[in-house]
């Protein structure tokens, strides 16, 4: 086989990989988003928009679903112009497969038990931080030829954030208005370094 139709085949191999993998990323985003519209809407039948804080943890699970699923489908996309392995591409999707499980939880979870959210949240921060730790040691190996060190330092940030405060070890109470002004804020200034500072993908960029 020559050079030229190995990489015919390489190309329409990726864009098989990608293909799986948009519609399983776009299918479990849109369920978890559906979770999240549902809970707003009881916020809605129950009380009106009034006290508008209790919108506050509904909010911050769609920054993070619109975060992730953007890096998400970003990223898969990125693999297929690197023509990577179908190894990398596996593992990468299954841990892209988890995380949007865990934000279907999260959209399950965004109003009626926040100490849950607020765990869940804290083990995606986390599983993003040693996805892309694997990455690194992939990169140091020449199997990969990026690593979005960004993501990692912003994720390992806010996951050890949220358990100090889950464990107690900052006086801060998720359940207090102040506490979840400091969460919430934390979590849209995190997202908008991600979209618009970092931009590891050039979304926004010109």
């Amino acid at each position: 086989m020559t050079s030229e139709r190995r990489s015919v085949r390489r190309g329409v191999e990726g864009r098989r990989r990608s293909l799986i993998s948009y519609f399983w990323i776009t299918a479990l985003s849109s369920l978890a988003a559906d979770y999240g519209v549902k809970n707003v809407k009881e916020i809605l039948d129950l009380q009106g928009f009034l006290p508008i804080e209790t919108f506050g943890y509904p909010f911050m699970f769609f920054v993070t679903l619109l975060r992730f699923t953007i890096g998400n489908l970003l990223h898969i996309r990125r693999l297929e112009k690197a023509n990577v392995s179908s190894y990398i591409w596996l593992f990468d999707f299954t841990v892209i497969f988890i995380e949007s499980l865990i934000l279907i939880l999260l959209g399950c979870y965004c109003y009626e038990n926040i100490l849950k959210f607020l765990i869940l949240l804290m083990a995606l921060c986390l599983l993003d931080c040693l996805w892309i730790l694997s990455i690194g040691f992939m990169y140091l190996k020449g199997l990969r030829s990026e690593v979005p060190w960004a993501w990692g330092l912003l994720n390992l940030a806010s996951g050890l954030f949220l358990a100090s405060i889950i464990f107690h070890i900052l006086p801060l109470d998720f359940r207090s208005f102040l506490g979840s002004l400091v969460i919430i804020g934390w979590f849209t200034i995190c997202a908008i370094i991600d979209l618009f500072l970092v931009d590891y993908y050039e979304l926004l960029k010109e």
